[in-house]
């Protein structure tokens, strides 16, 4: 190709409105094999996420509002389920998907959770533009961010990957709020509400984490006067930041405080658990990796943005250190910030090994009730971003000033860090710091299956991402930059910034392909007519107790599942069910004689009979053997019939028809949640919680009219 047409071609990719068309499609491109459906995506995907958007779209294509989900763990409230999604407003497009095609797919789900990259991306390229970055390099570092192994790790968490979509257009209205008052508005007042609403609660507490200091801070960074002086204008500045973050707070609140009191009911989600907290380690092994070596980092903290930028960064570090007065006061601050933010939640994030967030979990409420802080390092992907930002922009303007002395010490430089970074990595290499549970379990079946499915060439390939291909790329990207430092290239920089996305894409392609990937979508999804139809079916048919990771109703061919998923379940229902069965697997208990276990099968619904409804004399009983003998004793006594009006059953609402006798007591064996309401006759009547956990009603003698209903507003 002419190089005045590969030049003409390339700087036209840089222009404006082709910059924000390419930096929303670049995430497909680059994750082809998955965006294209060689490849589905692994862990929590499917049975955590999917299977609750797939539920609603279903519900809402035949007429049902569903908010309740009776088809996981014995009934579980769907409206308050962070992990339904339900008031993130872009996630309800899926349903209209669904609404037009009756079948909303895996891979649509994926499609739509891999947007959630580009609306970062694009918020990452509005926001470096507002630090006065120039075009060219937030247009390149827009689509850096979307190669890092922190974002694409995240795909196996669509919620979290759209709450953190939003973090980087909450901080563009933040610095916007300085210039344009009206517009920031409604961009800080959108995206917070959207990340408080896209169902991922660790999000919001970790945004408090960065959008405080920075709130703080900005107006004086943007302080031409290098003042930390407070006037009129920063208070005018703080006073509309706080109104536009308090309004989407006082919209996400109702829910939100719902929300927690769901997950306070829950099984391990009690505050000040320790062990809970700190369940996922990252110390100073993994940070290294997360810069410099791959392997040796966790995934759930790790941040690797590929070693050229990792290079570029340690150049304007050391260019602070050793010539300060090069860089305007601006950006110097801004450096400076970033780099003390990322230290400080480097730190954080280290867990049982930080003094910092020893003292945070014993002081700080919500600490102690989540877990997998490593994963708070999804806030300082920005910083590092705006590092390489301004990095890159003085490494072009030395470049171009072309001070041979300046260029014969920057190139000292740049070999002092491939000397520091190679031997990193040699140490790394050669004494096996590597990640045990992801790289020696997780990654490696990945690998393995990937090698023996690929020629041998590209196997080859994969084989060396245990540590040598990094080590390849250091060499690689040193020799890259020392030699557009000699050829002292002072146009088509823009030429040299696609260089450096070749680079990261060439070595982050694999890893952020593969890191979740399996070759194959483990659920079945089929379209068909009239789900209502078949959750009414369910609901007549036995449930099922064998382990779940999630929601399996559609991997289970539309069973009622009574087990429930780890950390998840409602901690009354799982102390009964622990009572009688393993965790894993659904088996009994050796402790549980022969007779019990069929006698809690009964009570599950789990036998032939596939019992839901119960009458009995009485409540007052310490465990489920003791109440289905009352309840076998007393139906047989009274003659009780129960005749359930499946035609109106939707899984919010229950209605039957019975006969006593006598008075007593009429149990539905599904959970018991805040919002639940029950109508005798006509009038409502008060839901007692049979073993803590379950609906119960009293009833007089005769006929009766029951209506379970969950009116959560």
């Amino acid at each position: 190709m002419d190089k005045a047409l590969l030049s003409l071609l390339i700087n036209n990719i840089f222009k404006k409105k082709l910059s924000v068309f390419i930096i929303l499609i670049w995430p497909y491109i680059f994750l082809f094999p998955i965006s294209f459906g060689f490849l589905a995506m692994g862990n929590d995907f499917d049975l955590i996420y999917f299977s609750y958007k797939r539920y609603i779209a279903e519900m809402l294509s035949v007429g049902v509002l569903p908010l309740w989900s009776p088809v996981d763990g014995a009934g579980f409230s769907l409206v308050f389920n962070p992990f339904a999604q339900y008031f993130y407003l872009p996630s309800w497009i899926l349903y209209l998907i669904h609404f037009i095609t009756k079948n909303l797919s895996l891979h649509i789900f994926l499609l739509y959770s891999i947007f959630a990259i580009s609306i970062f991306s694009l918020g990452i390229f509005n926001w470096l533009k507002s630090l006065k970055v120039a075009h060219s390099i937030a247009f390149l570092s827009a689509l850096l961010i979307a190669c890092s192994l922190k974002l694409t790790e995240l795909l196996r968490f669509p919620n979290a990957v759209h709450a953190a979509a939003w973090i980087p257009w909450a901080l563009y209205g933040i610095n916007e709020m300085i210039i344009n008052k009206k517009k920031s508005f409604l961009i800080i007042f959108f995206s917070n509400l959207f990340i408080l609403t896209a169902g991922y609660p660790y999000f919001i507490v970790y945004s408090l984490f960065l959008f405080i200091p920075y709130i703080i801070f900005i107006p004086f960074l943007f302080n031409d006067q290098n003042t930390m002086r407070l006037n009129y204008k920063i208070l005018q500045f703080y006073i509309s930041i706080f109104l536009s973050f308090f309004l989407s707070y006082l919209i996400a609140l109702p829910w939100l405080l719902k929300v927690r009191t769901l997950i306070a009911s829950l099984v391990d989600r009690t505050e000040n658990n320790w062990e809970f907290a700190t369940e996922h380690s990252f110390f100073w092994k993994d940070t290294v990796g997360s810069w410099m070596f791959p392997p040796a980092s966790s995934t759930e903290g790790w941040y690797y943005f590929g070693i050229i930028v990792t290079i570029i960064i340690f150049f304007g570090i050391s260019l602070i250190l050793y010539n300060p007065k090069k860089l305007n006061n601006f950006e110097k601050k801004i450096f400076l910030y970033s780099l003390i933010f990322i230290l400080f939640i480097t730190y954080f994030s280290w867990g049982v090994n930080s003094n910092l967030f020893i003292w945070s979990w014993n002081n700080i409420p919500l600490i102690g009730s989540l877990r997998t802080w490593p994963r708070i390092n999804i806030i300082i992907i920005p910083f590092i971003i705006v590092l390489f930002s301004i990095s890159l922009k003085y490494l072009r303007i030395y470049i171009q000033e072309n001070n041979k002395d300046d260029l014969n010490k920057i190139i000292k430089i740049f070999i002092g860090i491939f000397i520091f970074i190679i031997s990193t990595q040699l140490i790394f290499y050669f004494f096996e710091f590597q990640n045990e549970e992801y790289w020696k379990v997780w990654q490696k079946k990945r690998f393995d299956a990937a090698i023996n499915y690929l020629p041998i060439f590209i196997g080859a390939v994969l084989k060396s991402y245990n540590g040598i291909i990094y080590l390849l790329f250091t060499v690689t990207s040193t020799i890259f930059i020392i030699t557009i430092i000699l050829k002292k290239i002072k146009k088509n920089f823009n030429l040299i910034y696609i260089s450096i996305l070749f680079f990261v894409a060439l070595e982050l392609f694999i890893l952020s392909n593969i890191q979740w990937a399996i070759p194959e979508w483990k659920t079945k999804i089929y379209k068909i007519e009239n789900p209502l139809d078949k959750l009414q079916d369910g609901f007549t048919s036995s449930r099922i107790i064998d382990t779940v990771k999630g929601n399996e109703y559609f991997r289970d061919n539309r069973s009622f599942n009574v087990n429930y998923p780890d950390n998840y379940g409602y901690n009354a229902h799982a102390k009964n069910f622990s009572n009688y069965f393993k965790r894993y697997g659904g088996k009994k208990k050796g402790s549980v004689s022969a007779n019990d276990i069929e006698l809690v099968k009964f009570f599950y619904g789990v036998s032939r009979d596939s019992k839901r409804i119960f009458l009995s004399k009485s409540l007052n009983h310490n465990n489920i053997i003791s109440f289905i003998n009352d309840s076998i004793k007393f139906e047989k006594i009274n003659n009780t019939k129960i005749n359930i009006l499946i035609e109106k059953y939707d899984g919010n609402k229950l209605q039957l028809e019975i006969y006593s006798k006598n008075e007593g007591w009429l149990s539905y064996i599904d959970n018991w949640d805040y919002g639940w309401i029950a109508i005798v006759n006509g009038e409502k009547a008060q839901i007692s919680k049979l073993l803590g956990s379950y609906k119960s009603i009293k009833i007089k003698k005769g006929f009766s009219k029951v209506k379970f209903q969950y009116k959560p507003w």
